[in-house]
């Protein structure tokens, strides 16, 4: 799988990425699904496009296509954090680690450039979700958020008590960073090359 920085080329695929993974009444249900709160689109080309212009998105595609499989929206803070969106998996390909792989890599790179956290908000409703965001070492902060209700862009509400509530994540200093990854280039050295089951491990791959 390649990791990339979106494009505009890539706007078609993503939207079709996203409303599959969060909405889709044709995929299966997993741990994005927001049928249950909410119906409509996701999201579409115009905020796709609205997102790319003023911060980033990554995606990964597989070595044998071109659609997206994976992506992920980041956008700086004004604390000089990084806040996530738009984490989608293609429904097909949920349960197989990729999700988890982008995340670590996304962790990698913020802490590498001296982000101390990572940030999202999630709907309060949405247990599965915030179940896999909680795995891999997102915590509440206590904040919530009120659901944007006039915002006819987010679809239509099914119920009346959605909440968004706002987790984050510690990330190790970019010393600490660099030397587990110099750790880890010893070990990888002394113990040589890992097989396929440790790859597996370290990539996510296997994992919810």
């Amino acid at each position: 799988m390649i990791l990339n920085e979106a494009a505009a080329s890539d706007i078609p695929g993503l939207v079709a990425l996203v409303n599959s993974a969060y909405r889709s009444p044709r995929a299966m249900a997993g741990w994005t699904d927001e049928r249950g709160s909410l119906e409509g689109p996701r999201t579409g080309k115009q905020a796709i496009l609205t997102a790319l212009g003023k911060s980033r998105m990554k995606v990964a595609r597989p070595s044998s296509g071109t659609n997206p499989v994976p992506c992920i929206h980041i956008a700086l803070g004004e604390d000089r954090d990084w806040y996530l969106s738009l984490l989608a998996v293609a429904p097909d390909q949920q349960g197989k680690g990729v999700g988890g792989a982008l995340l670590e890599d996304v962790a990698r790179q913020a802490s590498e450039s001296g982000i101390r956290h990572l940030r999202i908000t999630a709907i309060r409703q949405s247990r599965d979700l915030i179940a896999w965001y909680e795995a891999r070492g997102f915590r509440s902060t206590g904040e919530t958020v009120c659901f944007p209700y006039d915002d006819p862009s987010v679809g239509r509400p099914l119920r009346n008590d959605l909440e968004l509530i706002a987790l984050e994540r510690l990330l190790p200093s970019r010393s600490a960073a660099s030397d587990r990854r110099a750790i880890f280039a010893k070990k990888r050295i002394h113990d040589g090359p890992p097989d396929d089951r440790e790859g597996r491990t370290l990539m996510g791959i296997g994992e919810a």
